[in-house]
């Protein structure tokens, strides 16, 4: 279903299911789980899949990513996305920091005398006992988000997924850039792909170039002919 900018709602649709579902998780499971057990079941969790969501905002990435090149053909295109990709994800992961930096300071987040009990292990804000500085938050919004997996490294945990994102879409923008040169490159690119499914790192990236493979699909309109 597309509308008349040609965006397809079904698939905006689909970003928006999973975002709701990374909000219930953090301000439900992760916040109340450890003192409401009953939060913590099956139902809830199916709702509340956090991983399954995040899997799909990369998939979602390498569509969107390549959606503008399959219907233009243009590398130059490809080229300026690349460039502006970095600015796309660094200024929101700036800001972020420093409304955090400045709660810090004001005191308004504790850094000090943090009941352990309040804590949920798996994300657990080691960061507010390190003393923070405007230049190592501005550094690691340039840089460290973007190289560090590990969310306990971190200075906001929940940005572990950046890493994966920035290289995730440069992959993508690689593949489109060759694809003019060498018009097989799906017959490389997708087995590399299923071999990556292996890995639990390595599955993260095959996201993008399995979604890549759809969208191409999509823009060569073989799921219409397969309908009629």
């Amino acid at each position: 279903i597309r509308d008349p900018s040609g965006r397809h709602n079904e698939l905006d649709g689909l970003r928006g299911w999973a975002a709701l579902s990374v909000i219930l998780l953090h301000q439900f499971k992760y916040q109340f789980g450890k003192f409401i057990p009953l939060i913590d079941n099956p139902l809830a969790s199916f709702f509340m899949d956090g991983r399954v969501a995040v899997c799909i905002f990369f998939v979602l990435s390498g569509d969107a990513l390549s959606s503008s090149y399959f219907t233009s053909r243009n590398n130059t295109a490809v080229a300026k996305l690349a460039i502006k990709r970095y600015f796309r994800l660094f200024i929101p992961v700036l800001t972020t920091c420093l409304i955090c930096l400045l709660l810090i300071k004001t005191s308004i987040i504790p850094t000090n005398n943090i009941r352990q009990d309040t804590i949920i292990d798996e994300i657990a804000p080691r960061f507010l006992a390190t003393p923070a500085s405007t230049g190592s938050y501005i550094k690691y919004s340039a840089i460290d988000v973007f190289i560090s997996g590990n969310g306990e490294s971190q200075i906001i945990p929940y940005l572990w997924t950046m890493k994966y994102e920035i290289l995730g879409s440069y992959i993508v923008f690689i593949f489109l850039m060759g694809y003019n040169f060498f018009r097989c490159a799906w017959a490389v690119a997708l087995p590399f792909a299923l071999f990556g499914l292996i890995g639990k790192e390595s599955s993260i990236f095959s996201c993008f170039i399995f979604c890549a493979f759809f969208s191409w699909l999509r823009h060569t309109e073989y799921f219409q002919r397969e309908n009629r």
